[in-house]
Formats: structure tokens, sequence, C-alpha cells
């Protein structure tokens, strides 16, 4: 139905190995993804404490244009994820998180591209939160231990580019 519906419009996409970065001669990203990687090693360096971590790699990924909103969720004891940093560049609007997503790509373990919500899903944000209409999200992780999911939203259709996946997935596997 609904469910299997979603699944095929918001397929994972593959995520290359551990050994497969390692190993690529040169990572392709462009010069304003090194530029974000940068910004994020910096904070990575700079602050030991994680509240702090993740909400200066929030701020770093909100600051890029094709971003609206973004949520960083952390895999609690019970295995549930709670909201850790919620961030908008909006004051007066408050995005919606579709679970759904988080669920995804925590049962997929790889990240997930909707270039148009409404194709993902009916059902309506809650009350007075507003839905992004393009949406990426990647899981964090400690080695092969899923520890959180970084989730961003657009205001705009289609707003990610594979290149912003291969970066938020390379710095998933850096920030877990």
């Amino acid at each position: 139905g609904e469910q299997q519906a979603a699944e095929l419009v918001a397929k994972p996409v593959s995520k290359p190995s551990m050994a497969e970065l390692i190993t690529a001669p040169q990572p392709k990203f462009l010069k304003g993804s090194f530029e974000l990687i940068e910004q994020v090693d910096s904070a990575i360096a700079d602050l030991s404490d994680t509240k702090e971590l993740l909400a200066s790699v929030g701020w770093h990924l909100l600051c890029r244009p094709e971003t609206d909103c973004v949520f960083i969720l952390l895999k609690d004891n019970s295995g549930k994820f709670e909201t850790a940093v919620e961030l908008s560049k909006r004051q007066d609007v408050e995005y919606a998180l579709q679970s759904a997503i988080v669920d995804q790509v925590a049962r997929d373990g790889a990240p997930v591209v909707v270039d148009d919500i409404s194709k993902y899903t009916d059902a309506p944000p809650a009350e007075g939160k507003v839905a992004p209409q393009s949406v990426l999200a990647v899981p964090m992780r400690n080695r092969q231990s899923l520890q959180g999911v970084i989730y961003l939203g657009s205001a705009k259709l289609a707003a990610f580019s594979p290149e912003q996946v291969n970066v938020l997935s390379y710095l998933g596997g850096h920030i877990g």
C-alpha cells in the first residue's frame, strides 16, 4: 500500500564502503563541499561535548543554500531516536520531521533522498508545522553501529544533488 509506494519514491542511495573511500584515489567533491567538510572536521577537533558538536555541525549544514531545516537525531539506549538538534532558517516556520524517512534510513542503513515529499507520504504534518518539499537523510555511524540520523529539509523540490548525498554520507560516517 502506501508504505510500498513510499519506498519506491524514496529509494535508498548506495553508500560507498569504508574500503572504497580509503582506496579511492581522490574523493570527487566540489570546492564548496570541501569547505563544508573542513568546517565540520574543525568543529570535531575543537569540541568535545557531543551536544555542542552536533549543534555546530547542524549550523554548518543549515548555511548551505539548499537547506532550510536540519534535524540531528541520536539513538538512545532503548533504540528509539531522540532529536538532539533542530534548526530552521526561518523563525516563523517550524518544520515537520517525517519519522517514516528516519525509520527507512535506520532499517536500510543507507541515505534516503525524497525529491517531492507529497509523493512520499500524504500524511499531514503535525498541527502548526510545515513539511519540507524535499528531504535528504543519512545514517550516522560509529564503525558499523547506527548512532543516529542527519536529516535535511528544503522548501524546494528536488533540492539535493548526488554530490550533497555523498558529502553528507561522508560526514555521517565521521560524526557518529
